[in-house]
């Protein structure tokens, strides 16, 4: 065995094999820990006479038994081991219009420390490590009282989420909350994927698009208050974003959009006082903000030209202004007769009023509280030729009273222009106009017992009615205030209601059903509680407008109405052009911002006394039938022969007039010769042949949706 073993003993392969040549029990091998755990090789060496095993370079060099390690450690467990899985993560976004900064607890009931502090309006934390499900509770900034929402969250497991809060900030609004998923990787190509999600409550449905190198992609389609769209890849270049609120293919805002590329976006639709916004939250890296600006024409501003002038309403009256902020559009020169000086108003900004006086004679306009500006006033009746047209003007330097007295026509239009001295004067007014000598009216009306009504689509009817005992005098106004007190009231609106002026307080709520309340799609009527419509329904308010009536006519067409949205273009208590009956003559919402829905309000102008029966002057009267839900309104009306009554109906009504046998059973068999009004129609008729008409609805007469018109000679 030695004397065979010499291949061994030479064999440098098998390195220190000697031992094994002549040592049949080998502890070097037994104990060799370079062999790990391998002991068949250990016990491979018990074979002292196996000339295999001794010239077997591959038993006695081997050493990857010996030394893998990947046996040993087994890396890849081993990195299995030490490899950290996604974390769950979350992040907030506060985009709660009007609201302060934020801090979001992970308890419901605020206990603990909070996972995000202080989170301003349209800003997003870091993402950071959450648990799969809690229940989350917002709170004010530095507070744990009141909560004011609280959401339970079931996170999906090694992902990014982000919990969106949103809403309008005041007494009674919730704070809307929305989960989103934030998992979704960056386009290869380089591109950017975009996801719109709407959170504007006041601009409703949308269609949203992009627009770039002229062509369009579509981004969201009827994308309505809190839906969040599909993500689209667009291009990397410059863009412009547009909003279809009104889904006729076009868009109604447009807004600009920087160029980007590789990255993961978020689009949320903002409004605010500011307006409409899209507010972009990438997953990574800084959020932007983008304005949108009107792709149509701006309303005209109420009081800016002749064209928009703001109409004085009757004979005489009191009305105050601020000329701060309007455009410098009109001046006069010498040839104005009382005051012939210098060009005036060269360089002011200048505030128009409209009046046509209902009776001919000599009429007196006084200019006051004009301290803070040099003032100047004058009247014309062509704006476009103030030089041959000007009846008067008159500027009195540092005296801060300007009058004039001038003959004036019944039917004529004036315009009466407030202006400054020049280099950019301008400041708050008192305007007074009247017949001369006329005094105030002692003609007073009880206006109680009269309701205003609010309808809106798809909401229960609102209503607010004058207390029994409310006098006005004619040629004065009733303004209804949603929750302020008079105070506070003329405090926000600039004015200083007048004598001829009631101010009322609704007090409403979110929970007393008050009117009036407008957030949007509210149209407002005046009623007698069984005697039916005096006016209205007006046209349907868009957010964040204020609406003056031009005369009195139908209250429910555009035409008859200047919208503005321009809050300080609202003159509660004064402007109305109505010459005869009860009629709404203005009504305003206000804009996003904390508490300004309080300053809300409707107004009634008594042009004139009406006759006994609510016969105004002995005319034929108009009145409104309306539908809302299963009721038309008034359902039982009593008119004069001669009579109009124009029906407005929603889109799953009709009316048609029926027998008293079928009114009584809620049939709907239809009268033969008697009117028939389609569904979702407004129509009026003449009713000259005192009776009493029936009329149903004829899918929801078994609903005991009727109603009656007695003609009374």
């Amino acid at each position: 065995t030695d004397a065979t073993d010499a291949t061994d003993a030479t064999d440098t392969t098998d390195g220190t094999d000697m031992t094994d040549a002549t040592d049949a029990t080998d502890t070097t091998d037994a104990t060799d820990t370079t062999d790990g755990t391998d002991m068949t090789d250990a016990t491979d060496t018990t074979d002292g006479t196996d000339m295999t095993d001794g010239t077997d370079t591959t038993d006695g060099t081997d050493m990857t038994d010996g030394t893998d390690m990947t046996d040993g450690t087994d890396g890849t467990d081993g990195t299995d081991g030490t490899d950290d899985s996604a974390e769950t993560e979350l992040r907030a976004i506060h985009l709660v219009t009007g609201a302060p900064a934020v801090d979001i607890y992970g308890t419901a009931d605020a206990s603990g420390s909070p996972l995000f502090v202080d989170v301003q309006f349209q800003s997003a934390t870091n993402f950071d490590v959450a648990p799969i499900q809690f229940t989350a509770a917002v709170t004010a900034a530095g507070t744990v009282s009141p909560i004011l929402q609280t959401v339970t969250l079931t996170l999906e497991e090694g992902k990014k989420s982000s919990l969106i809060l949103y809403g309008e900030a005041g007494p009674g609004a919730p704070v809307e909350t929305l989960l989103l998923d934030n998992s979704t990787p960056a386009p290869a190509s380089g591109g950017t994927l975009v996801r719109v999600i709407h959170t504007a409550g006041p601009v409703g449905m949308v269609d949203v698009s992009l627009t770039a190198g002229g062509t369009a992609i579509e981004l969201a389609a009827d994308l309505d208050y809190g839906d969040v769209g599909t993500f689209v890849e667009i291009g990397t270049e410059a863009s412009v974003l547009g909003i279809d609120a009104d889904g006729n293919g076009d868009a109604d805002l447009e807004c600009q959009v920087p160029a980007t590329s590789g990255i993961v976006l978020d689009a949320f639709i903002l409004s605010d006082v500011q307006g409409t916004q899209v507010a972009f939250f990438p997953i990574a890296g800084m959020p932007f903000t983008v304005n949108c600006e009107s792709s149509t024409p701006a309303p005209p501003v109420a009081g800016d030209t002749c064209e928009s002038a703001t109409v004085l309403g009757g004979d005489e009256g009191v009305v105050t202004g601020d000329t701060a902020g309007f455009n410098d559009n009109y001046s006069y020169g010498p040839e104005c007769p009382v005051d012939e000086s210098d060009g005036k108003g060269l360089t002011a900004p200048d505030y128009v009023y409209s009046f046509t006086p209902s009776q001919s004679g000599e009429y007196l306009f006084e200019l006051t509280d004009t301290s803070n500006f040099g003032s100047a006033l004058y009247v014309v009746t062509d704006c476009a030729d103030i030089a041959s047209s000007c009846l008067g003007a008159q500027e009195n330097g540092f005296n801060p009273n300007e009058s004039l007295q001038l003959m004036l026509d019944a039917g004529t239009t004036y315009f009466v222009i407030i202006d400054g001295y020049g280099d950019f004067s301008s400041g708050t007014f008192t305007l007074s106009y009247g017949p001369v000598d006329a005094g105030p009216s002692n003609d007073m009306f009880d206006i109680g017992g009269l309701v205003l009504e609010q309808a809106e689509q798809g909401s229960p009817a609102k209503t607010f009615t004058i207390p029994t005992g409310t006098l006005v005098p004619v040629g004065g106004y009733v303004v209804i205030a949603r929750s302020a007190d008079q105070a506070e009231f003329e405090d926000y609106h600039g004015v200083t209601l007048g004598d001829d002026v009631v101010f009322l307080n609704a007090g409403v709520t979110s929970s007393n059903n008050g009117a009036p309340l407008i957030n949007g799609d509210e149209t407002f009527s005046l009623a007698v509680d069984g005697d039916g419509i005096v006016d209205g329904p007006t046209v349907a308010v868009d957010g964040f407008l204020n609406y003056q009536r031009i005369g009195s006519g139908d209250a429910s067409l555009a035409e008859s109405w200047i919208a503005s949205n321009d809050i300080s273009d609202a003159t509660p208590g004064s402007g109305a052009t109505g010459t005869s009956g009860i009629y709404i003559s203005e009504f305003s919402d206000q804009p996003g911002g904390s508490g300004n829905f309080n300053y809300e309000f409707v107004e009634i102008h008594i042009a004139s006394l009406p006759d006994e029966g609510g016969d105004a002057g002995g005319e034929a009267q108009l009145w409104t039938i309306n539908t809302v839900g299963l009721t038309f309104t008034p359902d039982d009306l009593i008119i004069q022969a001669g009579d109009s009554v124009k029906f407005v109906l929603g889109q799953s009504h009709n009316a048609v007039e029926v027998s008293f046998d079928t009114y009584d059973s809620n049939g709907s068999t239809p009268l033969e010769g008697g009117f028939s009004i389609a569904f979702g129609a407004t129509e009026e008729i003449i009713f000259d042949m005192p009776g009493t008409y029936y009329y149903v609805c004829t899918p929801h007469a078994q609903a005991d949706m009727k109603g009656s018109i007695t003609v009374e000679p």
